[in-house]
C-alpha cells in the first residue's frame, strides 16, 4: 500500500504553454513564501495531468478529473 504524505498550501497559479506554475503564500510543509513549483501539464478530455521534475527525476505526479 502506498504511503502518501499529507500537506496543504495556498497561493496563486498560472497555466500557459504546457506549464502549470504554483506560487506559495502559505503552506504546512516549511517552504518559504513565494516558492514556485512548475509542472509539465496536459489536459485530455476530463483529465488534467501534472508532473514535476527535479534534476531529471519525476518528484511529483498528479491526475485530476473534472467532476460534472
Amino acid at each position: 500500500m502506498a504511503n502518501f504524505g499529507r500537506a496543504s498550501g495556498t497561493g496563486t497559479y498560472q497555466v500557459e504553454n504546457g506549464e502549470y506554475k504554483e506560487t506559495l503564500q502559505f503552506n504546512s510543509f516549511g517552504q518559504p513564501h513565494g516558492t514556485e513549483f512548475i509542472f509539465k501539464t496536459k489536459i485530455d478530455g476530463d483529465y488534467w495531468y501534472n508532473s514535476r521534475w527535479h534534476d531529471g527525476k519525476r518528484v511529483e505526479y498528479e491526475v485530476w478529473r473534472r467532476v460534472k
